[in-house]
C-alpha cells in the first residue's frame, strides 16, 4: 500500500514571486518546471511555499518525519490564473513514467505512524 498525501494550492498564493524551500535551502524556482519527486529525509523535512500576496503575505508549511513518508512528490500547472503547486508527502518513490516505485509491505498485523503537520502563518 502506498501512501501520498495531496496539499493543492493555486493562484494568487502561487505566482512567480513566491518561493519554495525545503528545510530552509532553496528548492525550485517557482516559475520553472520542477522535478516530480525528491527524497525527503532522513529526518525531519520541511516544506515551505512562502507566498508574496499584497497586503497580506503568508507562508504554508508541511513538515514530515521522514522516515515514514521518505518522498515528496511535486507537481505543477503554471497557466495563468491557475498556477496550481501540489506538494505531497509519499510512501514511494515516483518513477520517470509516472508509476509508483517499490512500496515498504507491513506484516499483517504490523502499524506503521505517519506524522505530518500543516501549517499557515503570516510570511
Amino acid at each position: 500500500m502506498a501512501l501520498l498525501y495531496h496539499l493543492n494550492l493555486g493562484f494568487p498564493a502561487v505566482q512567480a514571486a513566491s518561493r519554495l524551500t525545503l528545510d530552509g535551502s532553496g528548492l525550485i524556482d517557482i516559475a520553472l518546471p520542477i522535478p516530480s519527486c525528491l527524497p525527503a529525509g532522513p529526518g525531519q523535512a520541511r516544506a515551505t511555499l512562502t507566498s508574496p500576496l499584497h497586503p497580506s503575505p503568508f507562508a504554508t508549511t508541511i513538515a514530515l518525519d521522514a522516515t515514514t513518508p521518505p518522498y515528496l512528490q511535486l507537481w505543477r500547472d503554471p497557466a495563468p490564473s491557475t498556477a496550481i503547486l501540489s506538494i505531497e508527502p509519499c510512501t514511494s518513490q515516483r518513477l520517470s513514467d509516472g508509476r509508483s516505485g517499490r512500496k515498504a509491505l507491513l506484516d499483517p498485523g504490523a502499524q506503521r505512524e505517519f506524522h505530518l503537520e500543516i501549517a499557515f502563518a503570516p510570511g
